[in-house]
């Protein structure tokens, strides 16, 4: 098989394209993401989670605070994004309306979305990449956990019949799709918005559901939210991350004037994240590698890490994926993140899960 039969996957976490980020750099993305980070990306299919909706006026509901104005897509464009995962807990910031625009707006710039619609059946839609030359069909579905203590919160997120929202993170939904799907396409790639924010392990019931998930068909499983990075397995031939962290995120402010000292700076291990690359030679992966990236700690800018640092970031990344492999991770796990106390929040949202097709 030559290189051009080969068929690539590069993805990140979290991108916010608001907050602290300088507006004259809208105009001028490659000050945000330079030419040597562009050339990591680079890749027939290119993904990430998009926390920041777009909205016109910035408008934000009692429960939201992110957004980013319209034309700052033309950075995902520059960096080369054909594809972003919408059904996480900041899509609903700027209400409907907000979501609606995202959906416009990425429309007009000719970037693919998933996992948010008008409607529960458009929010289950995957996005369809077709490579006739390679002889290949890539379907992409995107899924919201939805475990919220407030439930009016998750009422706005999440789509149901004529509601727009995200798909919900469901047993019955997830697997239906991922039949239908694997009917016309050769590789199912699952986004799934979870887990525990700034939480560097992966619940051992959710590395569970992502092995259930690839069982069902999907080759490659992506996570977010946590905005640090979790362990990666490989799993039958699929490939599971927990959480990619941060790519791009400014500091943010829950007051949209960033009044006060109302502004949120992220930590040295939010800052650090990787670009994966994965590569498939028809249905089966064959290559995976990870280039370290950071985000300056002064100023809201890309860039590649030095030699010892990036060595740190793969490093770690190295020992969470061996440590969740280990038979007693579980134990681990329980140990570790003081499970006990919480554990019924924990069974909830298993439970939610297993639900059969939605929560609506």
């Amino acid at each position: 098989m030559t290189v051009s039969d080969k068929l690539t996957v590069t993805a990140v976490g979290d991108i916010c394209l608001g907050g602290l980020l300088p507006r004259e750099f809208i105009d001028l993305p490659e000050k945000i993401i330079p030419q040597e980070i562009k050339g990591h990306l680079c890749a027939d299919i290119v993904f990430g989670n998009l926390e920041s909706p777009f909205s016109e006026t910035g408008k934000t509901t009692k429960f939201g605070f992110l957004w980013s104005s319209p034309s700052s897509a033309k950075i995902l464009k520059y960096a080369g994004f054909n594809i972003v995962n919408l059904a996480n807990n900041h899509i609903a910031d700027c209400g409907y309306e907000g979501m609606l625009d995202t959906i416009r707006v990425l429309d007009e710039y000719g970037i693919q979305h998933v996992g948010v619609g008008i409607d529960l059946d458009a929010a289950r839609k995957p996005a369809i990449f077709d490579f006739p030359t390679k002889e290949i069909s890539v379907a992409i579905h995107g899924y919201l956990e939805t475990n919220f203590e407030n439930q009016e919160a998750q009422q706005l997120m999440v789509a149901s019949s004529g509601k727009p929202g995200a798909a919900p993170l469901n047993y019955g939904i997830v697997e239906e799709d991922i039949k239908n799907s694997s009917k016309a396409h050769d590789i199912i790639v699952v986004s799934i918005h979870w887990s525990e924010q700034f939480g560097k392990n992966i619940a051992p019931w959710r590395l569970k559901v992502c092995k259930e998930i690839a069982e069902m068909g999907a080759n490659l499983i992506l996570g977010h939210h946590p905005h640090v990075l979790q362990g990666y397995l490989r799993y039958k031939g699929k490939l599971i991350l927990g959480s990619l962290g941060n790519f791009y995120f400014p500091p943010y402010g829950e007051d949209p004037d960033f009044a006060g000292e109302d502004v949120h700076y992220w930590g040295d291990r939010e800052r650090q994240s990787v670009i994966v690359k994965v590569t498939f030679e028809g249905k089966n992966l064959s290559e995976v590698s990870f280039t370290p990236v950071v985000q300056d700690k002064d100023f809201p800018i890309l860039k590649i890490p030095s030699k010892d640092e990036g060595s740190l970031i793969l490093a770690e990344l190295e020992r969470l994926k061996v440590q969740i492999q280990s038979p007693f991770y579980p134990i681990r796990y329980f140990i570790n993140n003081h499970i006990l106390g919480s554990f019924d929040v924990l069974q909830e949202t298993q439970a939610k899960f297993y639900q059969a097709k939605s929560f609506s």
